[in-house]
This record gives structure tokens, C-alpha cells and sequence, in this order.
């Protein structure tokens, strides 16, 4: 039996209808999805920790501790973004506008539609790290 364990950014604890949060370290919650050879077997909530000492690689650590293997985000800075990978945890991309909420994000997965995070996908530090930068 293959499983993975996904956490993806939130703003509440709304399970697979929950609204995903635009950015990985600065959400409200994770909701933690455990799939289990291709079909959803659970799905929880965690609290994300505090954004002080240790910043998002304290949250990183976390979701470590909650064995998770793949992080499903829209954004997400450099740093986190390396930690992640150091970490051995696979980070997708999925834009929020194409996959708003848990579920299509956990079908956008499942469809083959999601990509490994690039880095031209970061944030810079901009305050303007989800919108498309023109050329």
C-alpha cells in the first residue's frame, strides 16, 4: 500500500472545503491529507506555530513531527523553499485562482495538474510574490 501525507495552507480548518491560504509560513492552519494508494483515508487539521523565533523553518520541523512528505502551496519564500527540499518534502505548486480550496488542489494532484514548485515561483520579498510578473 503507497501513502503520502500532504499539508496544504489554509485560512481555517474547514477540512477539504477549506480556502487555501496564499502563503505557505504565514497561514492560519495546515490541513493534513493522507492518502492511501490514491484515495483519501483521512483528513485533519493542525494549527500552524507561531511566526517567531525559528520562522518558517520552526514550521517546517512541524510538519516533520506530522510526517508529512508533500507540501501543496501557492507561494512561499526562498528560504522555506529549501528547507522544504533539505527536508526531503516535496513542494507543488498550485496557483489559488485554478485550485481555491482543498479539494480541487488535492483533484488538481491526483490529475497530474500540479507541478514541482520553480523557483521563479517564489516570493521575493516583493509584497507582490501571487501575482504573475510581466515581462
Amino acid at each position: 500500500m503507497s501513502s503520502q501525507n500532504i499539508a496544504i495552507p489554509t485560512d481555517s480548518d474547514d477540512g477539504l472545503t477549506g480556502n487555501r491560504s496564499d502563503h505557505f509560513g504565514h497561514s492560519k492552519m495546515f490541513t493534513l491529507v493522507t492518502m492511501a494508494d490514491g484515495a483519501i483515508a483521512k483528513v485533519e487539521s493542525l494549527a500552524n506555530k507561531p511566526h517567531d523565533a525559528g520562522g518558517c523553518m520552526a514550521v517546517i520541523q512541524y510538519l516533520q513531527e506530522h510526517g508529512v512528505d508533500t507540501v501543496i502551496a501557492g507561494g512561499m519564500g526562498g528560504g522555506p523553499f529549501r528547507g522544504l527540499q533539505n527536508a526531503g518534502i516535496k513542494v507543488l505548486f498550485a496557483d489559488s485562482a485554478g485550485f481555491p480550496d482543498v479539494q480541487s488542489a488535492i483533484d488538481g494532484m491526483l490529475q497530474g495538474k500540479l507541478t514541482p514548485m520553480e523557483m521563479q515561483q517564489l516570493c521575493k520579498g516583493s509584497g507582490k510574490c501571487h501575482q504573475k510578473e510581466e515581462a
